[in-house]
Order: C-alpha cells, then structure tokens, then sequence
C-alpha cells in the first residue's frame, strides 16, 4: 500500500529508473471495476544513483503530463510515501509492440496493421515534437497496443526538450542518454551529442522499417556499426517509390539528412491510405507466407529468361577456341538464378526441374569448386589469370582472394576486380565493393587482396557471393572475367 490509497497488485515490467506494478486505487471505488485500477512506477530503491534516477523519473512524468493526446499514455500523480518515489499512469489492458513482433515471427505484420500502427505511432511523436519534447528511447518495447486496438506511447524516461538543451539542462546528468536502446538510436545519440528531434525520426524509421519487413533494418547492429560497414538495408516488397525514399530518408545516417518533420514524413509514406483498421492487440496477424505470390508470374518468366541467357551463353563459350575447364566456377547470373529460384509448382508449370534439384545440383556443383582451388578460370589476355575460392572461416572479417597469372612480367601488370552478389547479400553479408584497380608487382605470379565481411551476420545456412577479375580497361566490358566464389558459413548462435 502506498499513501494509504494504492494497493499493489501486481508486477508489471521493470526498466531503468524503476519498476511498473497494477495497483487498485481506492479513491476509485465507486467507479466501474475497470477504471479502478491505475499503473505506478517506482523508483528502484538500492540504486547506487538514485539522485539520478529520481531526476530522470521526475522529468519523464513532468514531460508527459504536457502531453496530452490519444497516444501517449496519460500520467496522473507525482507522489511520495517514505522514501518511495512514485508517479501514477493509466492502466492500460493490452500487449507491448515487442511482443506482438515476436509473436508473429518469422513473418512481418499484415500489412494494413503495420501501416496503421506506423499511423497512430507518428501521431503521437508529431504531437510530442509540437511541445518541444524529444521521446529520445522510441523502441517496439515503448509502444501499447491495447485490447481496444489503440496505441500508446510508454517511457519518456529519456525524454528532452530544446529548452533544457539551451539552458544546459542542470538536472540533467550528464550520462542520462547511456541507457538508450542502441538498435534505435542514432549515430548522434551514441556518439554522445545532445538530443533532437530527427533523432526519433530514426529509431521511428527503423520501427516502421521492422514492421513491414519482419526484420530490423540493419540487424539491430549499432547505428555506428551499421555506417561504418556501409550496410545497406533492402526495398521492401510492394513499397512505391516514394515510400521507399521516406524510409531513406528517416534511414540516414546523418541528421542533415533526417531534417523533416514527422507529418511530412508520414505523408511521404502515405499511411492514411495504406492503413487499415487497428484490431485488439491479441487479434494482431501476420502478413500472407508468400507475399510474392502475386508477381509469380512475372517470376516464373525471369526465371524462363535468365535459363535461356546461360543456355546461350554456354554454347558460345564451348565454341570458343579457349576450352572452358569443368572446374569453372558458375556464372554469377546462373548462380544468382539458380539460388534464388521459386516454388515448385511454377517450376513445373514453366516445364523446369523442381527447385529443390535445382539448388542441390548448384550448391554440389560449387562446393565441388571450392576443393579444387587453382582454378583455370582465365582472362584472354596475356598472361593468362586465374583466381582461387575461398571458405571463410567462422570469426573471420575479410575474405582474401589469391591471384596468380601463368609468367611473371618485368613491369606491374593491372587488373580490375569488383564483387558480384549472389544467394549472400550486400551490406547484410559482406561489404560491396565496386570497381577496384590491383596490381601484379614486377616479377611476381601472384598477388592477394581482401574483401571486407560484415561481422556478426545472421546466416541459417552457408551463402555465396562472388569475385569477378577483369584485365583492367579491357576484361570488364569484353565479358572475358573469371570469378572466384567466396563461401560464408553458417552463424546459428548470432542473432
């Protein structure tokens, strides 16, 4: 019992500055049953830096109580009794975002939820951002969705305003932002720097970005990390263009480019159109297995495509006066097409193998590869040029790929080499690299360079990307490359 009037009832969820119970107020008695109970949040009693706690509890109550709107949770009483410090909020009967994505994985939300989920989110961040109040901590485990299908914004706890920036914020200690999530926040914020609007522009970006895909944009990494490997998220299916470049935008890895408001960016993503109705939390579904299925079709054709290129492009090579050696790695487009293939069933229907077969034959055929590892795949030019595959080890983060040429010249002979995507993915697997100029040194028959690896990747089975080699200023358009593939191991025990 607190102050002779809240009866705790139960334990709710704890944070940083303190703990959630359900508790009955008794002063509500003569009210209907429901609307007798309220949630408090207490301040942790045996921290070593209650003065700072107290101050961050403190501020998040006052700057949610400026805030009045139908998704941002209402706060009621700052209180005391003893040396408990507590504030009182409405209960509200429902699920944490959070759990409702962790619920429907592997697959993303439907999509009609998700967008007005992204909706309702927006709102209330609009109506913060008026009163000069940056939420600072916006996370999936910060968002309520309750029974009636609302939407509430919880935890102002690392909440700021321009205000107490510009007075140098003297409550305010000075490691108040250490506690934020780090897949949500911005390079800014993780570099210490004072908060801003724009920085909920992005940890909202990477929110909405997760409820349409069913995966964090960049594998929750650091927003730090993720810049400094270059990782690049992917388009989600069925986005226009437009709401793509909105998701860039709020994506951006500097606040420069995040400099929009939320209303603008809401508009870019067109929400209210796209949005459907809010069910209760528990009626929360996923989105279809196969959000593809439509566009099977247009598949299935593609496939048909890419099948005759190699076709073709087998007959012309086998009448070459080079002999194509049976170690040859496989094209990157067959491999490209082989690897990412469709169901079954449009296979048959095209009069195509199962894809099951498919794949099997490809991956023996390159593993098979990988165990001769001089390969004869050469330029035209002189000197002949061949390059080895390589097995990335477990830990690794690089990927060195051996060159050799056939004689040893008494200058520096260049050559162009770029990566080349196959079933592993650029910015998700290893960093892409462009056009890159090497070179042979005088005298020697061989030469080595490296190929940066995304650390920590999340693989369920080993992938594959390519090495493509040209003869610099000639290989690259003639089509005479070889290519080396680089395979990337399993990483079940990353998440």
């Amino acid at each position: 019992m607190l102050r002779d009037r809240y009866v705790l009832v139960d334990r709710l969820g704890s944070g940083g500055n303190g703990t959630v119970f359900k508790a009955l107020d008794r002063y509500r008695a003569k009210l209907p049953e429901a609307q007798q109970y309220v949630a408090i949040k207490i301040l942790h009693a045996t921290a070593a830096n209650r003065g700072e706690l107290l101050a961050n509890l403190r501020r998040e109550f006052y700057h949610t109580q400026v805030l009045s709107h139908r998704n941002i949770v209402n706060v009621f009483e700052l209180d005391r009794d003893g040396d408990v410090d507590f504030f009182t909020m409405e209960f509200l009967e429902g699920e944490l975002l959070s759990h409702v994505m962790d619920r429907l994985q592997p697959l993303p939300m439907s999509r009609p939820q998700a967008w007005a989920i992204i909706r309702e989110i927006g709102a209330g961040l609009e109506c913060a951002h008026a009163r000069n109040v940056v939420h600072g901590d916006l996370k999936p485990h910060n968002i309520m969705i309750t029974d009636s299908g609302e939407v509430r914004i919880l935890d102002f706890g690392a909440s700021s305003t321009s205000a107490e920036q510009s007075s140098g914020d003297r409550l305010r200690p000075r490691n108040a932002f250490s506690s934020v999530t780090p897949a949500y926040a911005c390079c800014e914020l993780l570099e210490g720097r004072p908060p801003d609007p724009r920085d909920d522009i992005y940890a909202f970006a990477c929110l909405s970005y997760e409820l349409l895909v069913g995966a964090h944009p960049f594998q929750r990494r650091r927003s730090t990390e993720a810049r400094d490997f270059g990782i690049v998220p992917s388009r989600p299916l069925g986005l226009s263009r437009q709401q793509w470049q909105a998701l860039t935008i709020g994506l951006s890895w500097h606040r420069g480019g995040r400099s929009i408001s939320v209303r603008a960016w809401l508009n870019k993503l067109n929400t209210g159109r796209a949005a459907g109705p809010l069910p209760p939390a528990h009626d929360l579904e996923s989105a279809p297995a196969n959000p593809r299925s439509a566009r099977s079709l247009g598949a299935t054709a593609l496939f048909a495509v890419l099948l005759i290129c190699v076709t073709v492009w087998v007959s012309l090579a086998g009448l070459a006066a080079r002999k194509i050696s049976s170690n040859d790695v496989v094209p990157a487009a067959a491999a490209r097409a082989l690897l990412n293939a469709g169901p079954d069933a449009r296979r048959e229907r095209a009069g195509l193998p199962a894809a099951s077969e498919t794949q099997s034959q490809v991956v023996n055929n390159i593993r098979r590869d990988v165990n001769h590892p001089k390969l004869p795949t050469a330029l035209t030019n002189s000197p002949v040029v061949s390059a080895s595959n390589h097995i990335v080890r477990s830990g690794e983060r690089f990927a060195e790929i051996r060159v050799h040429r056939s004689s040893r010249l008494g200058s520096d002979t260049p050559f162009v080499w770029w990566t080349e995507a196959a079933s592993a993915k650029p910015g998700i697997d290893y960093v892409h690299q462009g056009k890159a100029i090497q070179s042979f040194p005088k005298g020697k028959s061989s030469t080595s360079f490296f190929v940066k690896l995304v650390p920590n990747a999340s693989r369920t089975q080993p992938e594959v990307f390519f090495i493509a080699i040209a003869a610099a200023g000639r290989g690259a358009s003639s089509g005479q490359v070889a290519r080396a593939a680089v395979w990337l191991p399993t990483n079940h025990d990353q998440s």
